[in-house]
């Protein structure tokens, strides 16, 4: 489905107003004025040198078909509502791993300027290391998840003393709103104080707006 729209701009492009017939036009207009004449519904522009009909797809309007429903199983177009963004470690991994206690991130990616929803799963392995405390998850703008505020984490503290730790959780989904390209990291944090723990996940963004 295709909608499309008559807009105005402000200054030049300019909607003023509609008349009640095609008589009470005026002689002239200016660039970019668009009229609604009321007894027929039709919306006419001043092309230059007439008053002349806007038509479907033609000059003075604009096509929507961003909001299209994809019902073929392909993604949605780059800057599309519904671009969809992933990044994923499937295999535990000791990269990213930071010091007990901090932040670090398994896997991140690139959002471009506009509103997204981000949702991430954080995994977490214990690789022999001596777990002495909780683990965390979280989404943020920092590869070591600075400023993350409490709300915006998911912690598991029952994996203390633990000997095959294996886990995986969802971590707090984060609304975002962007007027530039911005990385967003899948950050987790262990609390052990021997070996070296290992970890895992898959982080996405889908446009909203």
């Amino acid at each position: 489905m295709t909608t499309y729209l008559t807009v105005g701009t402000g200054g030049a492009d300019t909607w003023t107003f509609s008349v009640a017939t095609a008589g009470d036009l005026p002689a002239t207009g200016a660039a970019g004025q668009v009229k609604l004449v009321r007894d027929t519904g039709s919306v006419v522009y001043w092309n230059g040198a007439a008053w002349a009909a806007v038509t479907a797809g033609g000059a003075g309007t604009i096509t929507i078909n961003d909001l299209v429903a994809i019902v073929d199983g392909s993604s949605a177009g780059l800057t599309k509502v519904n671009e969809v963004l992933s990044a994923s470690q499937g295999v535990e991994t000791a990269t990213g791993v930071a010091a007990t206690g901090v932040f670090g991130n398994v896997v991140n990616i690139s959002v471009t300027a506009g509103r997204w929803v981000l949702n991430g799963v954080a995994g977490f392995d214990q690789n022999g290391a001596n777990l002495s405390g909780a683990i965390f998850g979280a989404i943020s703008s920092s590869s070591s998840g600075s400023g993350l505020a409490i709300s915006e984490i998911s912690k598991d503290d029952s994996t203390t003393g633990a000997t095959t730790l294996n886990r995986s959780f969802v971590v707090p989904s984060k609304i975002i709103s962007i007027s530039g390209t911005t990385t967003y990291y899948l950050n987790t944090k262990f609390t052990y104080d021997a070996g070296t723990p290992r970890h895992f996940g898959q982080l996405s963004a889908q446009r909203i707006g």
